[in-house]
């Protein structure tokens, strides 16, 4: 019910792309709990979703910035073939904060880091094989050329970062702080 009742909030208030980006974390959230359920198991289980420290969030801050800026520079590269659209998305919903937030930054890293780095990644038994599909499948999720290279660069860093906590916390902060990085600094950018 909450998460109906944040939907049709920012539904309401954002434009049309935005809201084909929380219709979308909706529908995958609905194939997670339907995975989850048909192998009788807790999503929170399978994922291993486990506290990570304080200490641990401050080195993962240190590197969503390094890896933001990183990412930033493979941006650049694909722009020189493919228009970036990600920049147009975010000035559509800059007079929206709240709501870009949800949209952008804490959907996003709730639910395609439970279905990437979690259901896929956890449901394969090949771990190399796992690594190379959830990083390929985060990338054509996105559904944009121009994000595509550095969403594939950085699916692999994140399942290198939850193998390494055993927490899936990890990347869902690691991914939540470089989309919220990106919301905000379109904010600040306009004002």
């Amino acid at each position: 019910i909450t998460g109906w009742l944040i939907t049709i909030f920012t539904m309401h208030s954002l434009n049309i792309s935005f809201q084909g980006t929380v219709l979308l974390n909706e529908i995958l959230l609905l194939y997670v709990c339907w995975c989850c359920k048909k192998a009788y198991v807790k999503p929170t289980e399978y994922c291993h979703l486990k506290k990570v420290s304080l200490k641990s969030t401050f080195f993962i801050v240190i590197a969503a910035i390094f890896l933001f800026i990183m990412a930033g520079y493979v941006n650049a590269c694909s722009m020189i073939v493919f228009q970036n659209l990600l920049d147009v998305s975010l000035e559509e919903i800059s007079g929206h904060p709240l709501e870009a937030m949800i949209a952008v930054a804490i959907m996003p890293a709730l639910i395609e880091e439970v279905l990437f780095r979690g259901i896929i990644y956890r449901g394969i038994s090949d771990k190399k094989m796992a690594i190379f599909i959830s990083a390929i499948t985060f990338a054509l999720l996105h559904m944009n050329f121009n994000q595509m290279p550095y969403a594939i660069y950085l699916g692999l860093i994140m399942v290198l970062m939850m193998e390494a906590s055993d927490s899936i916390v990890t990347p869902m902060l690691m991914h939540f702080f470089m989309n919220g990085i990106a919301t905000l600094s379109g904010f600040f950018s306009k004002g």
